[in-house]
């Protein structure tokens, strides 16, 4: 049964994990207001990471920021987590939420 989880970062965003595999997961995230996510990055050990995120952004704050991305737009990104920085401003009106599916090879 699907049912949400706090999130790692402790920093009051929720999530509910839909699969995983060995070298891959797939997420929906919630950001209430109030929630964000600290600059960091997500190593992963002998392997790349890839991370694709489809975005239904919130009306006010809640902004993926990172160093460096693949490609790009206002509802998708494509990224490498482990090698870029990358962050979640604090969400100031309505929940943003996020499909974020990951890979390492």
């Amino acid at each position: 049964m699907f049912k949400w989880q706090p999130g790692r970062q402790n920093t009051g965003y929720n999530k509910i994990r839909i699969f995983e595999f060995k070298n891959m997961d797939c997420y929906i995230i919630r950001y209430p207001v109030g929630s964000r996510i600290p600059l960091h990055k997500d190593p992963v050990e002998n392997k790349k990471h890839y991370r694709i995120n489809l975005i239904k952004p919130s009306k006010r704050g809640g902004i993926f920021y990172c160093d460096k991305t693949l490609y790009r737009n206002r509802y998708l990104v494509f990224f490498r987590p482990d090698l870029h920085t990358h962050c979640v401003t604090e969400v100031k009106e309505k929940s943003r939420y996020v499909l974020s599916i990951g890979w390492t090879i």
